[in-house]
């Protein structure tokens, strides 16, 4: 389980919790500041620890991780899963939020937007930041472990 981050460890957590019911589950802590050494850390981790090769579970940057990972460690991964990648092309950039709002009720689309559009009249950042959390929270992710899970044991 990668979990995402800057500023967002142990985003997968619930995940690793109930995947655990069922498999072995690793979460490698992200404490370096550079692409490389987060690579190197998570692989001196994942060899120390587990027996290859793995399923990599990459949520947001964790999900990038995972990506850059298995490319520098192809032997070390059986298969990832991405869960609320960001895209891969700029192309789809742009489809990001309209996607959001989709998943979102009414009351939360204006909320959203409210909270992107005139940030400075929207609180102190901490408060903007854990109610957009919330959001995203709710439109990115469905049901991640139950999904995850079926992907696992098919």
């Amino acid at each position: 389980m990668i979990h995402g981050g800057p500023g967002a460890p142990g985003s997968l957590y619930n995940t690793a919790k109930k995947l655990s019911e069922k498999f072995a589950v690793l979460e490698p802590i992200q404490s370096k500041y550079s692409i490389t050494d987060l690579t190197e850390e998570m692989h001196t981790q994942l060899t120390l620890h587990s027996k290859n090769p793995l399923t990599l579970i990459g949520h947001s940057w964790g999900a990038w991780l995972s990506i850059i990972y298995t490319l520098s460690y192809p032997h070390m991964v059986n298969r990832v899963i991405l869960v609320s990648c960001a895209p891969f092309e700029t192309k789809y950039v742009t489809q990001i939020t309209e996607r959001r709002l989709q998943r979102l009720t009414v009351s939360q689309q204006s909320m959203f937007k409210h909270l992107t559009e005139m940030p400075e009249q929207n609180g102190s950042d901490k408060e903007k930041m854990q109610k957009l959390s919330g959001l995203t929270e709710k439109s990115d992710n469905y049901n991640v472990a139950k999904n995850i899970i079926k992907i696992l044991t098919a």
